[in-house]
């Protein structure tokens, strides 16, 4: 597709986000995912989880409530963009 950038270039592209989005809901249909279950937005994070942005054990096992407050205003803006998308229909 000939898109060049850095990686925190791709992961604020609408553009990338739409295709991975759009291939995660092809997939969920040839699995057999009823349309409640598919995803309705992505966000996509340039960084690993890791043990020193605290967001890992040492193990390499996410921290649910690590990551849940990091990702906290990411995911409320996900959810109004489905909001809003929905209501325009």
């Amino acid at each position: 597709m000939n898109i060049n950038g850095t990686l925190n270039d791709l992961c604020k592209s609408n553009q990338i986000r739409n295709l991975i989005k759009t291939e995660l809901i092809k997939l969920g249909k040839e699995a057999g995912l009823m349309t409640y279950e598919q995803i309705r937005n992505i966000h996509l994070h340039p960084e690993l989880f890791t043990i020193d942005n605290q967001l890992a054990t040492p193990t390499m096992k996410i921290k649910r409530l690590a990551v849940r407050d990091f990702f906290k205003n990411v995911i409320e803006n996900l959810y109004a963009e489905v909001s809003a998308s929905e209501s325009k229909l």
